[in-house]
């Protein structure tokens, strides 16, 4: 079942691509992978949403372009990406 969510969710991505001689291009500016509950649990994004925390959205300090990781409630537990306007990237996890 997982497996065949997964596929799925690839097949969409890929619809509307461009495909090029060095490979496939992708033009998104968000990407979010949900789980059976429709819960978000991974977001790729050029600008991350504000983190939900405890059940409650907190505003984020900073734009950061990367990778948000979520728990099955939707919480932000961690994450990776580059702070807009800083020469400066961050990597979190939270235990």
């Amino acid at each position: 079942m997982k497996c065949s969510i997964v596929l799925l969710s690839l097949a969409i991505i890929f619809t509307g691509c461009t495909h090029t001689r060095k490979g496939v291009v992708m033009e998104k500016k968000c990407l979010k992978i949900v789980d059976e509950k429709g819960t978000t649990r991974v977001v790729i994004s050029f600008k991350l949403p504000n983190p939900v925390v405890g059940g409650i959205e907190r505003p984020r300090d900073v734009t950061v372009s990367g990778i948000q990781l979520n728990d099955e409630n939707g919480n932000e537990i961690g994450g990776f990406g580059a702070i807009e306007g800083m020469r400066a990237s961050l990597f979190a996890l939270i235990a």
